[in-house]
């Protein structure tokens, strides 16, 4: 079922586990990434935004808002990072939300309508969207998440 590592530097561990610990880091990297940006947003969001430069006039209600969905999305890499197997599924709730970034802030990078740093940002949500597409649509040996033949009793 797994199999061995080989070549120089590796441990004798199986690959698939070696896998899964490169995701775990990569879903701990993506929480921590949404902490970073989460946090300051919800904390000051009159400071995030001078930082980004990305509107003139500040709603600190819905930056707050803004900012508490960044951090829980934060929380949800995290946990993921713990088991990627088994919270595999829990991922397309973060794609949809990495999509929504995307689809707000395109359209005004295309235009050139936002400042530098905000396109960084935007970009790092544009390579988590791929990496999350591969996650989630490579094949694996194991079927996690709900299965409907599983929620029927006969």
């Amino acid at each position: 079922m797994f199999k061995e590592a080989a070549g120089p530097g590796t441990s004798g561990m199986p690959q698939r586990e070696t896998n899964m610990k490169d995701w775990q880091i990569f879903f701990w990297a993506a929480a921590f990434f949404n902490f970073a940006i989460g946090a300051p947003l919800f904390i000051s969001p009159e400071t995030m935004v001078a930082m980004t430069g990305t509107v003139g006039t500040v709603d600190p209600a819905l930056m707050k808002v803004t900012g508490a969905l960044v951090l829980c999305f934060g929380v949800v890499y995290a946990i993921v990072g713990g088991d990627p197997v088994r919270y595999r599924p829990v991922v397309w709730a973060g794609l949809l939300g990495k999509l929504g970034v995307a689809y707000v802030y395109l359209p005004d990078w295309y235009q050139g309508t936002i400042p530098f740093t905000t396109t960084l940002i935007v970009l790092m949500d544009m390579g988590f969207i791929v990496a999350f597409l591969y996650f989630l649509l490579r094949p694996t040996q194991k079927k996690s998440g709900f299965q409907a033949n599983r929620a029927v009793s006969s």
